[in-house]
């Protein structure tokens, strides 16, 4: 329930916030709530990815990302989430949770967030999302910039996606082959 409570007040902050570029990157600032932790005192491991949810709805609300996606009748889901976990995250913390889109392919877009508390990085997240149609079916990014040019919006200059994320995909190849073997997963 205090993510409602949080999804709300992003909302009000976002309506007086500082706008940014498609391709910037945005702080999202939280404090650790009781209801944020397990029975070791520390943030859920699965409370990470609904924050990281928050961060992504930031970065649409503050971006011409969500005005955008909405006119076209278009969302994002995601298809493939990932956590390094370095330090953890306690009771009454203040943190922050860095937001920026790393780049895309010819499918994906690729999303990187990360957890800090003074400036120390806490947890690691990358983000692998897709779009879809409301109408149903999906939209490849390239079909998304043809669409910016045609509502003449100039289009972000595709960044380079980083190494790590291209091992990443390698790993996700490798872990749907052994899932189609083994049925399992």
């Amino acid at each position: 329930m205090n993510l409602l409570f949080r999804l709300f007040w992003l909302w009000i902050r976002t309506r007086f916030g500082k706008s940014v570029g498609f391709l910037d990157e945005i702080t999202t600032s939280f404090i650790v709530m009781p209801t944020d932790l397990d029975l070791l005192w520390h943030v859920n491991n699965g409370k990470y990815f609904s924050i990281m949810d928050l961060g992504r709805q930031d970065l649409l609300l503050r971006s011409p990302w969500g005005v955008f996606l909405k006119s076209q009748g278009w969302y994002l889901v995601i298809a493939s989430e990932c956590l390094r976990f370095r330090q953890s995250l306690h009771v009454f913390q203040n943190f922050q949770l860095k937001t920026k889109i790393l780049g895309w392919d010819d499918k994906y877009f690729y999303i990187g967030q990360s957890f800090y508390h003074d400036h120390v990085v806490k947890t690691h997240g990358f983000v692998k999302g897709r779009l879809l149609k409301k109408t149903g079916g999906t939209v490849d990014p390239a079909e998304v910039f043809k669409a910016m040019e045609h509502n003449k919006i100039q289009a972000p200059v595709p960044p380079k996606l980083p190494d790590f994320v291209h091992q990443w995909m390698k790993t996700e190849e490798l872990l749907r082959k052994e899932a189609q073997k083994t049925r399992d997963l």
